[in-house]
């Protein structure tokens, strides 16, 4: 079967005011220096909640941990914290599996967007036998865990809602588009100094991330996205796409999502936060799936 790529959608902007989004009370103000990893919920201004949604956004993100979402595979979580050139050796074999060369490209054009110094998109609802990577897990004793299932146990939880899929009353799918993203971090801190606060999508669909520390045994910000929790939903986009808003959102609603073992993987709903990258990156990458 031939794989194809997920399309991305055009963006829209959103405009935060100063004064709309300032804090709601003196004690919100912080050194920006400190790590934040718990924040504030950010009342998102009235002009900009959705009118058929009032009700206050009831949860937000959620961690898992690969111990959980693989129990077959004894001993992987221990691995994956422990070992550098097993979490590389993961994300070089997944490269390899999910690209998919664009047949309107060069040779050389396309070795360009597969190099390991670029982020790469690839289809994780195709990724077809993952070969490579399934023989990365085979070559240290997980002889029961294929690539591919690897892929679509963490791209599922964004079809299942994560935690959400086993409340009752859940829906039985939501709206993916396939997308998975080996996000190759710039060396540093972010390429620009304010936030680009953003949503993927804006719409009531989940994302996960599988983070990549930059070193063993790590624990601490800076593997996964920095987000603020929105207190209310926004209207969906008319034309789904990346939703921007601008920087000004003070830094007592910046939330740093705590990379740990047992904490290697995040789930939530797009709609519901918005994000931006690390101050300062401490990892080597980071998988996303929509």
């Amino acid at each position: 079967m031939k794989r194809r790529r997920a399309e991305l959608p055009p963006k829209r902007l959103v405009l935060i005011t100063s004064e709309s989004a300032a804090p709601s009370h003196s004690s919100a103000a912080t050194n920006a220096s400190s790590v934040i990893l718990e924040a504030e919920t950010f009342p998102l201004p009235l002009s900009l909640r959705d009118p058929a949604k009032p009700d206050p956004i009831a949860s937000h993100l959620e961690y898992w941990s690969l111990a959980e979402l693989f129990p077959e595979a004894d001993g992987l979580a221990e691995l994956f914290d422990s070992d550098e050139d097993f979490r590389a050796s993961i994300r070089s074999a997944a490269r390899a599996d999910l690209f998919v060369p664009d047949p309107r490209l060069s040779a050389e054009a396309n070795g360009l967007l597969s190099d390991p110094g670029s982020s790469l998109e690839g289809n994780w609802k195709q990724c077809g036998r993952c070969d490579s990577l399934t023989a990365v897990f085979r070559a240290h004793g997980f002889g029961t865990l294929t690539g591919s299932e690897f892929i679509q146990r963490l791209g599922r939880l964004c079809v299942d809602g994560g935690r959400a899929g086993a409340r009752p009353g859940a829906a039985t799918a939501y709206p993916t588009t396939g997308s998975w993203l080996d996000i190759v971090s710039p060396v540093g801190g972010r390429l620009r100094a304010n936030h680009a606060w953003h949503q993927d999508s804006g719409l009531a669909q989940y994302t996960a991330m599988l983070g990549f520390p930059l070193r063993d045994g790590y624990c601490g910000p800076g593997v996964f996205s920095h987000g603020v929790k929105l207190s209310h939903a926004m209207p969906p986009p008319e034309v789904p796409g990346p939703v921007i808003l601008n920087d000004l959102i003070p830094e007592a609603y910046h939330f740093k999502p705590l990379y740990r073992k047992g904490q290697e993987v995040i789930v939530y709903k797009d709609c519901d936060h918005v994000h931006s990258a690390p101050n300062e990156f401490i990892r080597a990458g980071i998988w996303r799936f929509m």
